[in-house]
């Protein structure tokens, strides 16, 4: 089985799509700094109206990528395209009603060793994957898959915040879960070995939350 498109097609579109939508770009990087900050900052991660902005910003950043990125940059290439665009617009409309119900105050409030496991994996969706990816692949800054608009990072992102929920919903990992096997088998064929950090990320961080929530 074959791609319709390499990295060299994807990464273009990728710098296309960066210029075209600058404005929301710079926002959804913002928001996933702004949650993954907050994370760390014990001080400000108590207010529950902090909480409610982040998950909704979070819940943005899905909706973007599921009617942006997936159903208008990636359908002229990808068939599939609408099908994943779907699951993340559902991941966002799932988000955005944690952010509006009590489920939002759970929020930064995980034991500390979860806490920090969350915190790993959204630092690394947030910076360490796309300069990687940039870095390994030689391609420009500009050309980024960034967080906020871009469907890895952003479910590293919003996987690993998620974690830091004091119960999280399982429901609320079913996307980054599946996400993980479709970035994975693209990342296999495109040969990009890279690639395969964002399944081991996603899975360790999914097998680490059900221990923590049955088996602690």
């Amino acid at each position: 089985m074959e791609l319709p498109y390499d990295r060299e097609v994807y990464t273009t579109l990728i710098g296309g799509y960066n210029r075209d939508y600058l404005v929301f770009v710079v926002t959804g990087a913002a928001i996933c700094f702004a949650g993954t900050a907050v994370a760390a900052m014990p001080s400000v991660a108590r207010h529950i109206a902090v909480k409610r902005l982040i998950m909704a910003g979070l819940a943005l950043c899905s909706l973007f990528v599921g009617g942006v990125h997936q159903m208008i940059l990636m359908a002229s290439l990808n068939f599939t395209a609408p099908v994943y665009g779907g699951l993340w617009i559902a991941q966002g409309l799932l988000l955005l009603w944690l952010a509006a119900s009590g489920r939002a105050s759970d929020l930064f409030d995980a034991p500390p060793a979860r806490q920090l496991a969350g915190l790993a994996i959204a630092v690394y969706g947030l910076v360490l994957h796309p300069a990687l990816v940039q870095i390994v692949s030689g391609d420009g800054f500009l050309t980024a898959a960034f967080p906020g608009t871009t469907p890895d990072a952003t479910a590293l992102v919003i996987a690993g915040l998620v974690l830091t929920m004091r119960n999280p919903p399982l429901v609320a990992l079913v996307v980054p879960l599946v996400w993980a096997g479709i970035a994975g088998f693209t990342a296999y064929l495109l040969s990009f070995p890279l690639g395969f950090a964002v399944p081991a990320g996603l899975g360790l961080m999914v097998a680490y939350s059900l221990y923590a929530r049955f088996l602690r």
